[in-house]
C-alpha cells in the first residue's frame, strides 16, 4: 500500500493540514496516523471511506487503482442530486437520508420497516421514490447475498 501512504499525503498536504489534525478527524493518535503515511500499517475499511470523505476524493485514487482524481465524489453527487430539478422533493430528502447512513457507497436496510417509521413515510411512497432515483440514475437495487432472507441493498451510482 505504498501508493496508498503517497496518496494520503498528497492530499493531506494539498488540504494545507497538519498530521495532527488528520488524527484528530478520525480520533486516532498522531502515532497512528503517521504510520498510514510511512506506509507502515494500513487503515481499516470504515477509515478509508472517512478518509475518502474528509479529502473529497474518490476511494479508487486514494487505494492508488487509478490516477483518475475526476471520478465523481459521493460529495459532487449530493450537489448534483440536489440541483437536478427533475426529482422530488421527497426524492432528494429520500436520497439524502440513505446517504447518512452509507459506508462505501452502499446502503443495506435489514429492518426497513424499521426505517420506514423512523422517517415517516409508506412503504409504496418510499417504493415510488426509490423508483425516481432508479430512473434518473442516482441509485441501483442489489440483495444482499450474505443476509438471511430478502434484504434489499441500495448503491449509490
Amino acid at each position: 500500500m505504498a501508493k496508498f501512504a503517497d496518496r494520503l499525503r498528497e492530499l493531506r498536504k494539498r488540504k494545507g493540514i497538519t498530521q495532527r489534525a488528520t488524527a484528530q478527524f478520525l480520533d486516532i493518535t498522531d502515532q497512528s496516523y503517521q504510520k498510514y503515511e510511512y506506509g507502515t500499517r494500513e487503515p481499516n475499511h470504515a477509515t478509508i471511506i472517512k478518509l475518502a470523505n474528509f479529502f473529497d476524493a474518490p476511494i479508487d485514487y486514494l487505494l492508488g487503482r487509478t490516477d483518475d482524481f475526476d471520478t465523481i465524489t459521493i460529495t459532487e453527487r449530493v450537489k448534483i442530486l440536489l440541483s437536478d430539478n427533475r426529482l422530488s422533493l421527497e426524492a432528494k430528502g429520500l436520497y439524502m437520508q440513505l446517504y447518512s447512513i452509507e459506508v462505501g457507497g452502499v446502503v443495506i436496510l435489514p429492518c426497513e420497516d424499521a426505517f420506514l417509521q423512523e422517517i415517516c413515510i409508506s412503504k409504496t411512497d418510499f417504493d415510488n421514490v426509490i423508483n425516481q432515483l432508479i430512473d434518473f440514475g442516482y441509485i441501483e437495487i442489489g440483495v444482499d447475498p450474505s443476509a438471511e432472507g430478502f434484504v434489499r441493498t441500495y448503491i449509490f451510482v
